[in-house]
């Protein structure tokens, strides 16, 4: 099935080809096309995608170069020449300054260049398609070739510039400045998944700091028309602002020709532009009541012969963008909750304002059996503060799946709710304990803010450890006669030792692990210094099946990025 709103521009001609043409220098015959398929052509024309091109909707690689401090001698003085006065210049400048820290704010520009804690790397990232200004996204962060620098481990980026990269050279553009990225450095510390070897890991010199980019500006979003007209371009800048423009807020659609029309994206999208970009391309552009019926109609047959979700998806969006005129049509489905049509429609009603869909919404969270039961909880989250939908969610929280507990996590978290409470370290990442009454549970939270999570008041810790990381340089051991567990630290290039202790609950010891570690001979101290990287492979390496030492369930998250 093609993805209407995001790839195709003119739908009928993509369709027909795919359709009647088959793959070009194919020898077998194309597929008989599906009744689904044979009624899309007619149901989704006349659409602003068959209409328009979207520009300005893509990708875009950024690239720039910064420095990293922080690092336990592992670092490097090397700069090349090309590179040296921007460096330096960088490192002058206040924004940057700033964020050094007590100790780098003491030497000068050259002296942080020199030290071996620091090193010169390259920056690179993918600012999303359509994202608005203040968006955050992901960047490598790379050493940089031909230098000593052996491990970004523990290190921060110090705040840089990225500029977009040229397709053709893939060097970054001498233009203006688009993002900026900063931020601790993540290095992969689990075993990779290679055959007769699980202890392989990744390269210490690659890092990536997770949501550690910005986007300094909108993106400038465009419809170009297939066939320029004044009367069509003013057409469709009119059925863009009547659907979606509010009466005192800036239009939506502003036509720059009799061709382009400029789209701004309204803040209530911000955090979900690529759906709003959905919606746009998926507006008809004829609004009198007797076509929409129409189109209403053929949209109520087309849903009976969808299969996959992502037909259900463009039908749903087509809902949407008519907007309440369907509410009649999609009533028909909120009796029942059997299926995905069941689904959509009642997610569709509900983001149209009729909220006896949210019933409809909880019945399909509660089915076991249901096919989109991890679609509804992310769909919740914008309710999470109504009673009956907290209830749901609470008990989702409380059971025994893994990924459904981190998914009703992340919906409670957006309305504040009092089970979850936050503690941040200053490393840069979070610690949140989660009150549940199902098992205990530790889950490492790689999103845009990195975190740990703990179900339950207290994940505990076996009595009896001995566990050795070797990377980093950390054994923790414990007895049952004792009362606590000690981390014990060898400090890089020196012989010297570190120990904390701690309650033998994860909690507590991931504190200690990463509070600021303070030298002396062989004493207990306030904290290990650890990033959040090595304690996310030591927590790893203790939840190993063959280790297994700490009592409960261990769970691994990426959050995926719009």
């Amino acid at each position: 099935m093609l993805k209407i709103p995001l790839y195709c521009h003119r739908l009928s001609d993509i369709c027909l080809i795919l359709l009647f043409i088959g793959c070009y220098g194919c020898k077998t015959a194309p597929e008989e096309p599906s009744t689904f398929q044979v009624q899309a052509l007619q149901t989704f024309d006349g659409t602003l995608a068959s209409l328009c091109e979207l520009t300005g909707y893509a990708d875009a690689a950024v690239e720039g170069y910064g420095v990293v401090c922080g690092l336990r001698g592992t670092g490097s003085s090397e700069c090349p020449e090309t590179l040296k006065g921007y460096i330096l210049n960088a490192l002058r400048s206040e924004k940057v300054r700033e964020e050094m820290g007590l100790y780098y704010s003491r030497l000068s520009a050259e002296e942080v260049l020199l030290d071996r804690s620091t090193a010169v790397v390259q920056v690179n990232g993918i600012v999303p398609a359509g994202s608005p200004r203040g968006q955050l996204f992901d960047v490598n962060v790379v050493a940089l070739p031909g230098t000593q620098t052996r491990s970004l481990v523990g290190g921060v980026l110090l705040p840089c510039d990225l500029k977009t990269v040229a397709q053709v050279s893939g060097r970054p553009l001498a233009s203006g400045i688009v993002a900026r990225a900063g931020g601790p450095v993540f290095v992969n510390p689990f075993p990779l998944s290679q055959p007769g070897n699980p202890k392989v890991f990744a390269d210490p010199r690659k890092a990536r700091i997770i949501g550690g980019g910005l986007s300094l500006r909108d993106r400038q979003l465009a419809l170009s028309l297939l066939e320029p007209s004044w009367r069509r371009a003013e057409q469709v800048q009119n059925r863009i602002n009547g659907r979606f423009s509010k009466p005192d807020g800036p239009q939506v659609a502003v036509g720059q020709s009799r061709q382009v029309i400029q789209i701004k994206i309204p803040d209530e999208y911000a955090d979900r532009y690529n759906h709003f970009i959905s919606l746009i391309l998926t507006l008809y552009v004829e609004d009198n009541p007797a076509y929409i019926e129409q189109k209403t109609g053929e949209l109520s047959r087309l849903v009976l012969e969808a299969q996959s979700d992502l037909e259900f998806e463009d039908i749903a969006l087509a809902w949407e963008a008519i907007g309440i005129d369907c509410l009649p049509y999609l009533s028909a489905y909120l009796g029942t909750t059997k299926g995905r049509i069941a689904y959509y429609a009642s997610r569709t009603a509900l983001a149209l304002g009729e909220m006896s869909a949210l019933d409809n919404l909880l019945a399909i969270a509660q089915d076991a059996e249901h096919p989109c039961r991890e679609q509804v909880i992310d769909d919740l989250a914008y309710y999470g503060t109504k009673p009956k939908v907290r209830a749901v969610l609470l008990a989702f929280l409380d059971g025994n799946n893994a990924a459904l507990r981190v998914r009703a996590y992340d919906a409670l978290s957006k309305s504040k709710d009092p089970r979850i409470r936050s503690f941040y370290l200053k490393r840069g990442f979070w610690i949140d304990t989660i009150e549940t009454t199902g098992p205990e549970m530790l889950c490492v939270y790689l999103g845009e803010t990195p975190r740990f999570l703990l179900f339950g008041p207290e994940v505990p810790l076996s009595r009896h450890v001995f566990f050795e990381d070797t990377r980093i340089g950390v054994t923790i051991n414990a007895s049952a006669e004792q009362e606590t567990v000690t981390a014990i630290r060898r400090l890089p290039r020196s012989e010297q030792r570190v120990m904390v202790d701690s309650r033998p609950e994860l909690g507590e010891l991931i504190v200690k692990l990463a509070l600021p570690l303070e030298t002396g001979d062989e004493k207990v101290t306030r904290g290990a210094g650890l990033s959040y990287d090595e304690i996310a492979g030591l927590l790893h390496g203790l939840a190993d099946d063959e280790a297994g030492f700490i009592q409960a369930g261990f769970h691994l998250h990426r959050e995926s990025q719009n």
